[in-house]
């Protein structure tokens, strides 16, 4: 144990990637590292990793004293100020200050009064003594990690807060109290104990973009539907079964995100999101896309890779403005003929499925710049893909291909020399 913590130091950089590996190789010879020693590892690794962020803001720190006076950003974070340094008043342009991993209770206002961003992230913020003084200037604030289970006072005199981030505290729902900023649009409460079924007291009518991520949701929070103007909803790294019929009745949805989720079927309701314009389904055990996916003609990406996918209807083809479809990592076997319908389509992924013939209408995708059949059970490669003109990446690597392919492959390889095209084979 003794002569792995002592080399350490030294190997760091080399060792972390090795953690989750039971033998390294130390001074040429194989090393086998029991549990208790690659723990040890961590362990050392992280503290050190402390050390050298600590040194670093330091350096930071003290080099902020010196800096010119008219500078717009200023880094502050991780060095345990218990209040801001008076020399900060004569920063009379700053605008970016962040002073994350402190212990700040309190911050200037006449300092307010300048800053235009401000991250207060993880300085355990007191919820009932901590208090905002009046600002007009700043717009986007970061309040994460303070242990909060509801806002500071003062939040309302932040009259023209855009953003608020307030991941990894403990919320359960979107605080009501930013009712009031009235300018406000995005909030951000990605890891914290959301309830699903907690309703809001008011209505918060200007939020267009809300981020629930990993907040191990089981299914979508009801208090969003009292955000009725919502854009873009970001459900990602949750444990939702399933969507609800009322989904339509966000009216103005461009953007639903529900990546790395537990769903198994789209509603007929998602089919009537008519705003839509980028759906990110991946990760899920979605098994199908029904006909009603034309309804969606404003649609522009849709990722629904790593699904268990095995059928496309014909209606897909019927998504005039589609530019990004990505279907890799399903079990689709044939795409519909309709596909060649898609004259926007710049990127079409379908690898790590069951192919075993080249879809031929792909070729009629005369704007596709970036295509990847890769790891299929394709067996003939047509020399017809240097039709394809706008083409800048190029994956096929891993099929089967038969003689006839494998001399069209070497054809391809000598069309493509020299050319501006990442071609894999």
């Amino acid at each position: 144990m003794r002569f792995y913590l002592l080399i350490l130091p030294a190997m760091l950089g080399l060792l972390q990637p090795c953690f989750g590996q039971k033998e390294l190789i130390i001074g040429g010879k194989k090393r086998t590292l029991t549990p208790e020693q690659r723990d040890s590892l961590r362990q050392v690794w992280r503290k050190e990793r402390e050390l050298a962020l600590l040194a670093e803001a330091k350096e930071r720190f003290a080099a902020s004293q010196t800096l010119d006076r008219g500078t717009e950003e200023l880094n502050l974070s991780n060095v345990g100020l218990k209040k801001l340094p008076r020399y900060l008043k004569e920063f009379y342009n700053l605008k970016h200050l962040e002073v994350r991993g402190n212990e700040l209770t309190t911050i200037p206002g006449k300092l307010m009064k300048r800053l235009t961003y401000l991250d207060l992230s993880d300085n355990k913020l007191d919820q009932h003594s901590f208090k905002f003084k009046r600002s007009k200037t700043i717009t986007k604030l970061r309040l994460g990690s303070n242990n909060l289970t509801k806002l500071p006072r003062g939040i309302k005199k932040l009259k023209n807060l855009e953003v608020i981030i307030l991941a990894k505290n403990n919320f359960t729902r979107p605080p009501a109290r930013l009712r009031k900023n009235k300018r406000l649009y995005e909030i951000s409460l990605s890891m914290n104990p959301i309830d699903p079924a907690a309703r809001l007291t008011r209505e918060l009518p200007g939020i267009k973009t809300i981020s629930m991520i990993h907040c191990d949701l089981t299914g979508m929070p009801v208090s969003l539907w009292q955000m009725p103007a919502l854009r873009s909803i970001r459900l990602t790294d949750n444990q939702i079964t399933s969507l609800p019929d009322s989904l339509n009745q966000f009216v103005y949805l461009r953007d639903l995100a529900i990546y790395n989720n537990q769903i198994e079927a789209l509603p007929p309701s998602f089919y009537l999101l008519d705003s839509l314009e980028i759906a990110d389904l991946y990760f899920n055990k979605i098994k199908k896309i029904a006909p009603e996916i034309n309804n969606l003609q404003r649609l522009k990406i849709l990722y629904i890779s790593n699904n268990e996918i095995y059928h496309l209807p014909d209606e897909v083809g019927e998504l005039k403005n589609l530019e990004k479809l990505y279907l890799h990592h399903n079990k689709l076997s044939y795409l519909p003929e309709s596909i060649k319908q898609l004259k926007n389509l710049k990127v079409l992924h379908i690898n790590h499925n069951y192919f075993q013939e080249f879809p031929q209408q792909i070729l009629a995708l005369e704007n596709l710049e970036d295509l990847d059949f890769s790891n299929n059970d394709i067996t003939t490669l047509p020399y017809g893909i240097t039709g394809l003109t706008r083409l800048q990446l190029l994956f096929i690597q891993q099929n089967p291909w038969d003689e006839a392919s494998r001399a069209t492959l070497e054809k391809l390889k000598a069309f493509y020399a020299g050319k501006e095209i990442n071609f894999n084979y």
